[in-house]
């Protein structure tokens, strides 16, 4: 960082300045110096000389330790302050295309030089390898869907198998001649009991064509049991028109009646029915019929295994859809679990080849090149006809509209520069300089040390339309601020004291109307022989800061903070140790690698006493 370069616009050469902006106030109370810095300045210089082995030191110390007041003045006059600086310029965008594909290069569609838009043909490879490889990935997926339909199918036919294992009543009825019980093996088509519908019976009868006109469905009948002496009401349910003739000749049709079952009717019983005619007649059939169950099945396993159900036995009364038998499924369930599986792997394998086939379609990208950056043709480094191995830069894009320079902020700076802050770049010619106007667009946020001195690194954006090449060594200048030369009154920045959100000075002498007091509760310590006034503060640097109001004198002395006053026979320290005699044996101990103490400025101990232990420090972020 340097002062004003005579390339750089005319920058005061009498100090730096610094801008109006108010800095921020940092919560920080005045250490009770007289009671708790002693406590800390004796616990340090007791590590000190357990570290030397000085014991009379030591007790020379306890006897003669004591505090003294730092304090400043306050003077008229303006603050300014440049960072200045230089930097090669680089573009603000850039892109490298380099080849990710082993292919032939079959156009090439740019030249240096050349300006592309977002979206242009930069170059093509040949793609074939992509067409191959896809159609492999294609084969293979065809063989795998067919592994899963097979399967499917399979499993379709193995479930309709495992459902008949199941065995359920048919119809409502009775249960008569169940032949196996649970744990019984069996195979498909064995018989396990039968079902007979026996609430109704039904007695199919023969009567003369001769009453063909007179007997129709749902025609009351009545039906004998002679050995029973019973007589029931039944209901024409069917008449069929067959051709029956009886040895005597008469030619007869068959007519079903259907009867309800007082519990005593039976399959194969001899009984008689009548039919009464439209005029009262009575119709007789052509002789007795025998008693049927209106409905029955069979019930037959319909897969092997064993029994594990059985809920049958001879007489029980069972509904339409009970179910009577279970057949084990272990086997069946072992086969479905291996299908179920085959074809899992084999859908897992066609989603594996459909992600590659994506894959490889997003390769082919690799192979016809596009533009993703407005800007210039910079160099191109193939050639049609020709295979390149990957990673080769095919072409380079520079957009010149926007050039950055990566510059460093002194740490005693960097709070006063933020973002979006303008900065003049300047590039010297042989006739003339050009300036450029930039502006900060990034801040770092750790700092490097060297030889002493710690930076930030900040990035600087300049929007030159072109008019700045890359490469190019420029000067760089940062007016902090803004220019402030108003004049005004200006006081030490290590003056200032922040009490509960509020700035303050303590200044010397008989308190004016506008000094402040505060309550005892408050903890405030302020020195004997001087008074508190609250001021505003404006533009500051490292070393002071304008008091916009509050204070409006120059020359009134300030309280700065404590210091340790040497013993009698050795001489007052001062802040930079210096050579004088430290009055312990072989010199004062180097303290310069303990840690800050807190509460104001802590540097080097080491050589001579201890510098400002108290005060406000900075305001706001310059601490």
């Amino acid at each position: 960082m340097s002062q004003s370069n005579p390339s750089a616009p005319s920058l005061p050469a009498d100090g730096p300045v610094t801008g109006a902006a108010k800095p921020p106030k940092a919560k920080k109370k005045p250490l009770r110096m007289k009671k708790h810095l002693k406590k800390i300045i004796v616990a340090v210089v007791i590590l000190a000389l357990a570290g030397s082995g000085a014991a009379y030191g030591l007790t020379r110390l306890f006897a003669e330790e004591e505090l003294v007041i730092r304090t400043g003045t306050t003077s008229y006059g303006t603050l300014s302050t440049t960072l200045s600086g230089s930097a090669t310029t680089m573009p603000g965008e850039s892109d490298t295309y380099t080849v990710m594909a082993e292919a032939e290069v079959l156009t090439v569609n740019v030249s240096a030089g050349n300006t592309v838009q977002v979206g242009d043909l930069l170059y093509t490879q040949d793609d074939t390898v992509i067409d191959e490889e896809i159609d492999g990935y294609q084969e293979q997926i065809e063989s795998y869907q067919e592994t899963v339909d097979d399967c499917a199918q399979q499993l379709a036919d193995l479930q309709e198998d495992m459902d008949a294992l199941t065995i359920t009543a048919g119809l409502s009825g009775h249960l008569y001649d169940v032949t196996v019980k649970s744990g019984d093996e069996v195979k498909a088509g064995d018989v396990l009991a039968h079902i007979y519908d026996d609430d109704t019976m039904v007695l199919k009868t023969y009567f003369s064509y001769l009453y063909e006109d007179q007997i129709s469905l749902g025609m009351a009948a009545t039906v004998s049991l002679a050995d029973q002496m019973l007589s029931l009401s039944g209901t024409v349910t069917a008449i069929d028109k067959v051709d029956y003739v009886t040895a005597q000749g008469t030619r007869c049709f068959a007519v079903t009646i259907s009867v309800e079952n007082p519990g005593s009717l039976a399959d194969g019983q001899t009984a008689a029915a009548t039919l009464t005619a439209a005029d009262g007649s009575t119709l007789y059939p052509v002789g007795d019929s025998t008693l049927t169950y209106s409905d029955s099945a069979t019930l037959t396993a319909q897969g092997s295994g064993t029994l594990v159900y059985v809920n049958a036995q001879d007489y029980q009364k069972v509904s339409a859809g009970q179910t009577l038998f279970v057949i084990g499924d272990d086997a069946y369930t072992d086969q479905m679990e291996n299908l179920q599986k085959q074809s899992a792997t084999a859908q897992e394998h066609i989603a594996d080849l459909q992600e590659r086939i994506a894959e490889a379609e997003e390769d082919r990208s690799d192979y016809a090149v596009y533009a993703e950056l407005a800007g210039t043709v910079m160099s191109v480094n193939i050639q049609e006809g020709r295979t390149y191995p990957q990673s080769q830069t095919a072409v380079s894009i520079y957009s010149l509209d926007t050039m950055s320079l990566s510059i460093s902020i002194d740490e005693l700076y960097i709070d006063q520069v933020s973002e979006g802050m303008e900065v003049t770049v300047v590039r010297e010619g042989s006739e003339q300089n050009q300036s450029y106007t930039g502006t900060v667009t990034e801040l770092g946020l750790e700092a490097t040390a060297s030889s002493g001195v710690a930076t930030f690194p900040a990035t600087v954006t300049v929007e030159s339309g072109g008019a700045l090449s890359a490469g190019v060594y420029v000067s760089w200048y940062i007016a902090l601020g803004g220019q402030d030369d108003e004049e005004g009154i200006l006081c030490p920045i290590d003056a200032i004291q922040t009490i509960q959100d509020e700035t303050y000075v303590f200044v010397q002498g008989e308190p004016t109307a506008d000094a402040v007091t505060f309550p005892e509760e408050d903890g405030v310590d302020i020195p004997d022989g001087f008074y508190a006034v609250a001021v505003e503060l404006g533009s500051y640097d490292a070393a002071q800061v304008h008091i916009l109001s509050g204070l409006d004198q120059e020359g009134l002395t300030v309280f700065l903070g404590y210091q340790q006053a040497a013993p009698e026979d050795n001489g007052a320290s001062d802040i930079s140790g210096g050579d004088e005699e430290s009055g312990f044996p072989g010199g004062m101990p180097d303290m310069g690698n303990l840690p800050d103490m807190g509460g104001g400025n802590m540097p080097n101990m080491g050589g001579g006493g201890m510098s400002n232990m108290g005060g406000g420090g900075r305001p706001g972020g310059m601490g």
